[in-house]
């Protein structure tokens, strides 16, 4: 299991990255901060905001190259948000779920302390 320490170093360099990105024009989102990902944390809302900012349905091995987070920890993200119908496996790459509401999730998963119920 990853520290909270190395978690958070992960989410710091993820972090440093979409500055750039902010800093040359990008329009970036902070996931983090999206209700559902306060019950979820930090890896998940990375692995999502990856998935959902890809040119192309990203397989595991691209999430874990592009992130720099461990595979077994992207794993743990990935079939976390499966089981919660959030994202999809096409065969190898991951999408995410056109129908899925964040913010009923947040309210069902307990992340949604200021969501309106």
């Amino acid at each position: 299991m990853m520290s909270r320490r190395v978690a958070h170093q992960h989410w710091v360099d993820f972090r440093e990255r979409e500055a750039a990105a902010a800093a040359s024009g990008a329009q970036t989102k902070l996931y983090g901060l999206r209700p559902v990902f306060r019950a979820l944390g930090d890896l998940p809302a990375l692995v999502y905001e990856y998935i959902e900012r890809a040119r192309t349905s990203p397989t595991t091995a691209e999430i874990t190259r592009a992130t720099g987070i461990k595979e077994t920890a992207v794993s743990k993200a990935l079939g976390d948000m499966a089981s919660l119908g959030m994202i999809y496996h096409d065969g190898r790459p991951w999408k995410i779920t056109a129908a899925a509401n964040l913010t009923e999730l947040a309210i069902r998963l307990g992340g949604a302390d200021d969501v309106a119920a």
